[in-house]
C-alpha cells in the first residue's frame, strides 16, 4: 500500500502557502500611458498589485490592489468574449522576510490590463502616469510586447 500525504487546504493566494502563492497585478492604462506605483521595498516604478484575499480571483485582487495603491477605480479591459485580458504570468523569487515570519518563496503573478474609471481616494503609494514607450521595467516591456495591438486598444479604453 502506498503512503499518502495530507495537504492542508489553503487558497492558492494564501500568504501561508509555501513554497509559493498566486498574486494579482494590473497595468492601468489610457491614452498610451500606464499608471505605475513606486514600490515601497524595491524602490522601482511597477504596476500595482499584491496578494489575494481569501478565495479572491487574481483579476479581482489586481483591481482591488490597483484602487488601493493608486486611488483610481478601474475596469478590466476585456477580450472579444468579455473576459479580462490576462497579459502575462510571471514567476519570481521573494527573499526570506524574518519580520513577517516568511521563508524565501515564489510569487506566481497574474498580470491583467485595466482602464481607469475615476479617482476615488488618495493613493497609498507614490504614483505617476508614464508613456508606455518609456516603460523600462523588463517584465512590463516583455508583457507589453506580447500583444502588438494593445497600444491601440488602450488608447481607445
Amino acid at each position: 500500500m502506498e503512503a499518502t500525504r495530507t495537504v492542508p487546504s489553503l487558497p492558492l493566494g494564501s500568504r501561508r502557502l509555501f513554497p509559493g502563492h498566486v498574486t494579482g497585478s494590473g497595468i492601468v492604462a489610457k491614452d498610451g500611458q500606464a499608471l505605475l506605483i513606486r514600490h515601497p521595498i524595491i524602490g522601482r516604478w511597477l504596476q500595482p498589485g499584491g496578494h489575494l484575499e481569501g478565495n479572491e480571483a487574481p483579476e479581482v485582487a489586481a483591481a482591488r490592489e490597483a484602487e488601493e495603491e493608486t486611488g483610481w477605480r478601474v475596469a478590466p479591459v476585456v477580450d472579444a468574449c468579455g473576459q479580462p485580458i490576462l497579459l502575462d504570468i510571471d514567476i519570481h523569487a521573494i527573499p526570506e522576510n524574518p519580520k513577517k515570519g516568511e521563508p524565501a518563496h515564489w510569487h506566481y503573478d497574474f498580470l491583467y490590463v485595466f482602464a481607469p474609471v475615476e479617482r476615488v481616494t488618495t493613493p497609498e503609494l507614490p504614483v505617476k502616469w508614464i508613456s508606455i514607450e518609456e516603460i523600462d521595467e523588463p517584465r512590463l516591456v516583455k508583457a507589453l510586447s506580447k500583444v502588438p495591438m494593445l497600444h491601440a486598444a488602450l488608447s481607445d479604453a
